[in-house]
């Protein structure tokens, strides 16, 4: 049984943003809330489903025991081209102090985002992707009063990032509503992808041991409320149909491993370029705010706690650990999630298990600054005619992906506690 008092203040932030995103629609005679509430209703019960029918709950176990498995051989792999940088035996004594630096992010963990980008098309090439979309896309597109193109980027949007999805329904983004269009965007923003959640997990794996089953429920169970929270602010009747198509042609398995290793580089390098640059900014600003004469050195870290604590306190978050959470909201806002997992894996040992759970689901998203600008530019490359539904839609969507993303945490940090 779930006790009431942990389910007041979500509740209430729950309602918050509901009024929130009414306050926000420019046509609110238009909203249709029995198809809002209902996508509220089928996350619920998704929610409760993932984590209280064992084996549903024992399917995410063992996806992310698979997951875990790819990365112990992709650490092999990383062994083999980097040796000791890589994480093999190192040719001299490291002293106990020292052991924690022996890891390196570039050759140990983020080399996981090449293995999985080739795995996925792989896969795709195979038709278990198009297999497993086909199958449960037309379930989404009854269920939440969806077309066929949304509902394939809703099952799509499970496993890949915000660009691939829009690959898969190109042809048909000329014809999407502005509705549609925003909740595309928002749904990009608001979860992950499966090329990088190995690399989330790695980070945090001191703090949550089996975190990747956490992060695949995230991403199912945001994508209805999603969908719910976008009918109240770009309400339409208008449904886009459409059907799979392939986004690649492959000549074969290899061609297709070809082609997952290319864009797995690409992503593994624009990774490493936005961690350094970012590193540098962070630290610029801080020797900035530090020239401020207060009694108490300033931070951006620390400027974030104040004005993300109440939205950790709506979490569900205890009230004497919102401080700490907020500066991890913020920096993944502001910065980007892989900054905040790091700032996470540092600061979280002192956290309880219910904190440290909602914040391993709040920080899974692409929901900040950066992705804005990729995600505007890449759909707008696709279909010029939506570039300025797009730049209107940008930060909008960036505030309902965080609150959509916020609101799966607190479902999770519930649940996952009973």
């Amino acid at each position: 049984m779930l006790r009431i008092a942990p389910l007041i203040l979500p509740g209430f932030g729950f309602l918050f943003i509901i009024l929130l995103c009414y306050m926000l629609s420019k046509r609110r005679n238009a909203i249709v809330w029995s198809a809002v509430f209902k996508c509220f209703f089928v996350s619920l019960v998704l929610a409760i489903i993932i984590t209280h029918i064992p084996f549903i709950q024992h399917g995410f176990e063992r996806l992310g025991q698979a997951i875990n498995a790819l990365q112990s051989a992709t650490f092999a792999g990383t062994k083999f081209v980097f040796g000791y940088l890589g994480g093999a035996d190192t040719p001299f004594v490291i002293p106990e102090d020292r052991k924690g630096f022996s890891h390196i992010f570039a050759f140990q963990s983020l080399p996981m985002v090449i293995v999985v980008s080739a795995l996925s098309m792989l896969l795709f090439y195979w038709g278990v992707i198009a297999l497993f979309v086909r199958v449960l896309s037309p379930l989404f597109e009854r269920i939440l009063n969806i077309g066929g193109a949304m509902g394939i980027v809703s099952i799509t949007k499970i496993f890949f990032g915000p660009m691939e999805v829009a690959l898969f329904v190109k042809p048909y983004l000329k014809n999407f509503s502005r509705s549609e269009m925003f909740t595309l965007m928002t749904l990009g923003l608001a979860t992950s992808a499966m090329s990088v959640i190995p690399v989330y997990g790695h980070i945090i794996h001191s703090l949550i041991p089996n975190a990747l089953p956490i992060f695949l429920m995230t991403n199912v169970i945001t994508i209805p409320i999603v969908i719910g929270l976008c009918k109240i602010i770009e309400p339409d009747q208008h449904r886009t149909g459409g059907s799979l198509g392939s986004m690649y042609t492959f000549t074969g398995s290899l061609d297709a491993i070809s082609r997952g290793t290319r864009e797995g580089l690409s992503i593994y390098v624009n990774i490493l370029a936005m961690l350094i640059v970012m590193a540098a900014l962070i630290a610029l600003c801080n020797q900035i705010l530090g020239l401020v004469p207060t009694a108490k050195v300033i931070t951006l870290q620390y400027i974030f706690g104040y004005l993300f604590s109440p939205v950790a306190l709506l979490m569900g978050i205890p009230a004497n650990e919102t401080f700490q959470a907020a500066q991890l909201l913020g920096t993944k806002m502001a910065l980007n999630e892989v900054f905040a997992f790091m700032d996470f894996a540092t600061v979280g040992k002192v956290l309880s298990l219910k904190t440290r759970i909602i914040l391993t689901s709040a920080l899974a998203s692409f929901a900040n600054f950066a992705s804005i600008g990729v995600s505007v530019a890449g759909i707008a490359a696709m279909c010029p005619e939506q570039r300025n539904n797009l730049v209107a839609f940008g930060f909008k969507s960036l505030l309902i992906g965080t609150l959509a993303t916020g609101i799966s945490a607190s479902l999770l940090g519930i649940l996952l506690l009973k």
